[in-house]
């Protein structure tokens, strides 16, 4: 299939080269070896995609694969992952993952040793347990994802001992005058209330952003968590695989109520 848009291809040298234009304005520039992925390259630049991702073996390179898996998992419906479990995991990927492996290499080009390594770089860089887990999880279930598409034999991703997860906060010293001398110096802020909340209310940031009159109860001395601020699937078409939204606590605990 040719591009909706005027594209053409033509050989220079040993390699062939596309022009794709738009309204009469070249909108990309592609080359390859072969005169069919010069044209796929085409097509993939029509889709909005990296032409360059597109492999002359047929074998999608990491970030390219990445890019549909989670379209994927995004898209489903009735399946066990949530939505905020997909956009963690493309966190993982545009932060950690494709920067270290880089935008060129193959999925059935990583090995096992190249993932070890990936995980060590993390913890030497002072990443959490917990966050190099998430990472872990996320490359695994693309590899998996891969192994039963038949790209690849083995999940490299596998096997790895991350070690004990964990939040890796640790407040230490903290105390009564202390939450008085941060409240004086805030006195006169408009997040005062906010920060008193935080200090004296076993909520989370996201928890306490969507907090309405309607769940407050005074007399009673409590308020009651019903929704989040965080991320949700942006709207197709926007350019963006997240925005920030009101949600649900991740699980059926986390709507409770809260003593003030």
């Amino acid at each position: 299939r040719r591009p909706k848009g005027s594209g053409s291809v033509f050989r220079e040298g040993d390699r062939y080269r596309g022009i794709l234009k738009r309204a009469g304005q070249v909108v990309a520039r592609v080359s390859a070896k072969t005169e069919e992925l010069c044209w796929e390259r085409l097509r993939a630049a029509e889709r909005g995609e990296n032409p360059r991702l597109v492999q002359e073996d047929k074998t999608p390179t990491l970030a390219l694969y990445a890019d549909r898996w989670l379209a994927r998992k995004a898209g489903a419906r009735g399946r066990p992952v949530k939505d905020n479990t997909v956009i963690g995991y493309e966190q993982k990927f545009r932060i950690h993952i494709v920067p270290y492996f880089g935008h060129e290499i193959r999925v059935d080009q990583i090995t096992p040793k190249m993932v070890g390594d990936f995980f060590n770089k993390l913890r030497k860089d002072g990443f959490q347990n917990s966050t190099i887990a998430n990472t872990r999880n996320a490359l695994s279930g693309l590899l998996s994802a891969a192994r039963l598409e038949g790209i690849i034999t083995e999940n490299a991703a596998k096997g790895h001992n991350i070690g004990e997860a964990g939040s890796g906060f640790n407040v230490v010293g903290f105390s009564d005058d202390l939450a008085v001398k941060i409240l004086n110096a805030v006195h006169d802020s408009q997040y005062r209330d906010a920060i008193s909340l935080l200090l004296y209310c076993p909520m989370r940031e996201g928890e306490l952003l969507r907090l309405d009159w309607a769940n407050v109860f005074m007399n009673a001395k409590r308020l009651t968590v019903m929704a989040t601020d965080t991320r949700v699937i942006a709207p197709a078409g926007s350019g963006h695989f997240a925005t920030r939204g009101v949600g649900t606590p991740k699980t059926k605990s986390g709507k409770r109520d809260v003593p003030i």
